[in-house]
C-alpha cells in the first residue's frame, strides 16, 4: 500500500505488524503499478518518433499545449497511452475527453485493458448515482484515469498531470442552448494552464483555431504523417449516369451502378464508402 493512504485503523495496522501488507512510497507504488501494460503494444518508427517529439517539446516549454496531428489510422491512441503511463507512473491522473459520448466506452474498455481497473466514466448519459460515484471517487484519489466529455472537465482533481483532447475539432465540443456557453476545448487548453500541466490535442483534421495556433507556435506541433499499417490509398470514382432519364428510372441505374461498383470491389482488403 502506498505511504500516502491515510486513516489506519485498528486492523490494517495488524496486517502491517503481520507482514500480510507493507508500506512502499507513493512514487514506488505508481512506478510498480504502471510499469508494464497489462496488454502490451509496441510503437511503430513513426509512433516512437512522435512521441519523443512530445517529450523534447515538454523538456523546453512543459505546459504548452500541443497539437498531434495524425492521419486517420496513424496510431495516435498508442501515442496517448505511452504519453499516459509515464504520468501514471509518477503518480499523476489523467482526464481523457472525448467529444461524443458513443466514443467513451470503448475507450475506457481499451484503458482499463492496458492499465487496469482505476478509471472510471463521466458524461451526461450517465445516471445521477453514477455520476455522483465517479465525482466522489476522483475527490478521494480513488480513481487513476477518467474518460469523459465536456462535463469531466469539472471533476475535483488533486492529482491532475495530464489532459488528452481527442478528436479536438469536433463541434461537439462546442455548446448550444442554455448559457453559461463553453467550448469545452478552450476551456480545457485554459484549466490545464491555470494548474501549470501539459494538455495535448489530437486530430486526423485540426481545426483552423487550433492550427494557426500552432503556425503561430503558440502550441506545439508534433506530426504523425504515417498510418500504422500500409495502405493504398483510397480512390474516387464519381458515378455518372444520363441526367435525361429522370424520376424512379434515373434513381434506379445510379443504384444498379452502385451495386456493380461495390461487387467489382468486394475484397477482405478493399472497403468502398458511398458518398451523396
Amino acid at each position: 500500500m502506498p505511504t500516502s493512504c491515510g486513516g489506519e485503523g485498528k486492523k490494517l495496522k495488524i496486517l502491517l505488524k503481520e507482514g500480510y501488507v507493507r508500506r512502499v512510497p507513493t512514487r514506488t507504488y505508481y512506478e510498480q503499478l504502471y510499469a508494464r501494460p497489462l496488454q502490451p503494444y509496441i510503437l511503430t518508427p513513426a509512433q516512437q518518433a512522435a512521441f519523443t517529439q512530445v517529450q523534447r517539446h515538454w523538456a523546453e516549454h512543459p505546459t504548452r499545449p500541443i497539437l498531434l496531428h495524425g492521419v486517420t489510422a496513424s496510431g495516435k491512441t498508442f501515442v496517448y497511452l505511452e504519453l499516459m503511463r509515464r504520468f501514471l507512473q509518477e503518480g499523476k491522473q489523467v482526464l481523457y475527453l472525448l467529444p461524443e459520448i458513443a466514443l467513451t466506452k470503448q475507450t475506457l474498455d481499451r484503458l482499463r485493458a492496458t492499465f487496469g481497473e482505476a478509471m472510471e466514466l463521466y458524461h451526461s448519459g450517465l445516471s445521477e448515482a453514477e455520476r455522483i460515484r465517479t465525482w466522489r471517487a476522483v475527490r478521494e484519489d480513488a480513481v487513476d484515469v477518467v474518460v469523459g466529455t465536456r462535463s469531466a472537465l469539472f471533476l475535483p482533481f488533486h492529482r491532475l498531470g495530464l489532459i488528452i483532447v481527442d478528436e479536438e475539432h469536433d463541434p461537439s465540443f462546442g455548446q448550444e442552448g442554455r448559457a453559461p456557453l463553453y467550448q469545452a476545448r478552450d476551456a480545457a487548453v485554459y484549466y490545464a494552464h491555470l494548474r501549470k500541466i501539459p494538455i495535448v490535442l489530437g486530430s486526423a483534421t485540426p481545426s483552423l483555431e487550433t492550427y494557426r495556433n500552432a503556425l503561430q507556435s503558440k502550441y506545439a506541433y508534433v506530426s504523425l504523417p504515417e498510418k500504422a499499417l500500409p495502405a493504398e490509398p483510397p480512390t474516387a470514382s464519381p458515378g455518372r449516369y444520363a441526367h435525361r432519364v429522370s424520376g424512379k428510372a434515373q434513381h434506379r441505374r445510379f443504384f444498379f451502378c452502385l451495386i456493380r461498383t461495390f461487387t467489382t470491389n468486394l475484397s477482405p482488403r478493399r472497403t468502398s464508402y458511398p458518398f451523396s
